[in-house]
């Protein structure tokens, strides 16, 4: 897919956005959006676009690219999900600050590693760590929700885990030198 596409289809998302949470709130008094939950929407959605446009250009191989897009689709994923309805108890719980902090470490290692495959693994299993012992920590500093909610909390930072700690593996096998022909490719250099 073209840098262009992934715009153009980035505008559709943010345009739909705002568009269905409008007509969901004129049908109905479940869904309550104020202006600011409109703008972080639009803002993580124009943010995920131009960050899959960017790396579409620039990914050295498509293994390279299905690592960062698992990267950038847990990331987003989990910022919704802890924004809208929270992971611990509610959205409003001050543990669920601990997830986005957590993705730093991501942000980091993009920034300091450039986007190279090695450096990228490591970040992607730092964020994995950080992301699987959140529940640890909530239930050591912060009174916890009851034992269903804190299993779903455990589950669900498992899944998001298991998501970075993919990432890593395909950061891993991209920063590998392709093998052809039983020889290493670049071995004489």
């Amino acid at each position: 897919m073209k840098p262009r596409t992934i715009l153009l289809l980035t505008g559709v998302a943010a345009l739909l956005v705002v568009v269905v949470p409008l007509v969901a709130m004129r049908l109905g008094s479940e869904l309550r959006w104020s202006r600011f939950d409109f703008a972080v929407a639009v803002t993580a959605v124009v943010g995920l676009g131009v960050c899959a446009a960017a790396i579409v250009e620039r990914a050295p191989s498509r293994i390279h690219l299905a690592a960062l897009g698992v990267a950038l689709g847990a990331s987003f994923v989990l910022l919704w999900l802890t924004g809208a309805v929270g992971i611990l108890a509610s959205e409003r719980h001050p543990a669920n600050l601990l997830y986005p902090a957590s993705l730093l470490l991501a942000v980091g290692g993009a920034i300091g590693s450039r986007l190279e495959p090695r450096g990228m693994s490591r970040s992607m299993f730092a964020t994995a760590i950080a992301i699987a012992v959140v529940p640890l920590l909530a239930i050591f500093r912060w009174e916890m929700p009851p034992m269903l909610a804190l299993l779903k909390a455990f589950i669900l930072s498992g899944v998001f885990a298991a998501l970075f700690a993919g990432s890593g593996v395909l950061f891993r096998r991209a920063s590998r030198p392709a093998v052809k022909s039983g020889v290493r490719r670049g071995a004489g250099r």
